[in-house]
């Protein structure tokens, strides 16, 4: 694979709501992925990339979400990255912990490494009785599917760590939550952050499946 747009290319022969699994053949690949990543957001418009960025931004949690593609109702493909210290300001205020997603996605980790708690949900979907299950040590170069009403945690995250997700179409209605503090100024200064990370990532990682 030699641009980013043949990924979003292969994307886009998946059925609406089997993208995010199908996805994760692509995804363990052997390809220079955080080059694909950073020559695309290197071209993006910028006006383009801070209206991606506000359409799929959550506020008040870690990772940092930055939206690089979207087919609407049918998948997003999204970059995030980790900024230790917020995540930990994040965690004291309580924030943070077990939650579901209102998509099914797989992911690939470009760079750094986190912890991922999984949990057995005992309950309802929203009056959840977890039960802990396993811990998965996440590293540059693993991969791994989640269906949306799985229950996880992102624990222990190194400073830097960045990963791309595949997002099927919405299985979940969170509601609008807007970010009105979130500048135009500090999402450019995430996506340059990131270009600079991207630039001192692993080139190519041997990759490494999770069974979820």
């Amino acid at each position: 694979m030699e641009v980013f747009e043949e990924f979003i290319e292969c994307l886009r022969s998946f059925s609406p709501g089997q993208v995010a699994v199908n996805a994760r053949d692509l995804l363990r690949q052997n390809y220079n992925w955080p080059r694909l990543v950073r020559r695309f957001l290197a071209s993006q418009d910028e006006d383009l990339f801070i209206r991606n960025v506000r359409t799929a931004h959550i506020p008040h949690v870690e990772p940092r979400v930055c939206m690089l593609h979207d087919e609407p109702d049918r998948f997003r493909v999204i970059l995030h990255v980790f900024d230790l210290l917020q995540f930990r300001i994040y965690w004291n205020e309580g924030r943070m912990g077990p939650h579901f997603h209102h998509f099914s996605f797989s992911t690939r980790i470009l760079r750094g490494s986190y912890f991922n708690w999984l949990f057995k949900n005992n309950g309802a979907l929203e009056t959840p009785r977890l039960e802990f299950e396993q811990q998965q040590r996440c590293d540059a170069g693993t991969v791994y599917f989640i269906s949306w009403d799985k229950y996880h945690c992102v624990l222990a995250p190194e400073d830097a760590t960045m990963s791309l997700m595949v997002r099927d179409r919405q299985s979940y209605n969170p509601g609008e939550r807007p970010d009105p503090n979130y500048t135009n100024d500090m999402i450019l200064c995430t996506r340059d952050r990131m270009l600079r990370l991207l630039e001192s990532a692993p080139a190519e990682v041997s990759s490494r499946i999770l069974e979820i």
